[in-house]
């Protein structure tokens, strides 16, 4: 039986990991970018466990899964499905007539 131990300052990623990820369409540059905070959390926590590649796993997963949904929640409506970004790029002269338009456009005015 394995005990359960403090994680170290040293603690090097496995391969396997690097293989998970792998597998998982996870870059190698994201793993490796998740570490310092994942030693520092578990440092500052004080807690120990039987296996570190096990939940540094599972922080990368979590990690990657939160970056998604941030890229996905980001991501601007194509301009043929949004009326007020098209009412933002339009060239006028005269900007209170383009304001206007904008208005018009949230109260759903479509000229």
């Amino acid at each position: 039986m394995n005990s359960k131990k403090k994680i170290p300052s040293d603690f090097i990623i496995s391969a396997q990991v690097f293989n998970l990820a792998k597998e998982n369409g996870i870059p190698d540059d994201f793993v490796k970018s998740c570490r310092s905070e994942f030693i520092f959390y578990f440092q500052e926590k004080g807690t120990a466990r039987t296996s570190w590649q096990r939940s540094f796993w599972n922080w990368v997963k979590k990690g990657w899964s939160w970056k998604q949904e941030q890229a996905r929640k980001t991501v601007r409506t194509s301009p043929s499905s949004n009326k007020l970004w098209e009412a933002e790029q339009v060239e006028v002269a005269d900007k209170s007539t383009a304001r206007q338009r904008i208005e018009d456009l949230k109260r759903g005015i479509y000229r």
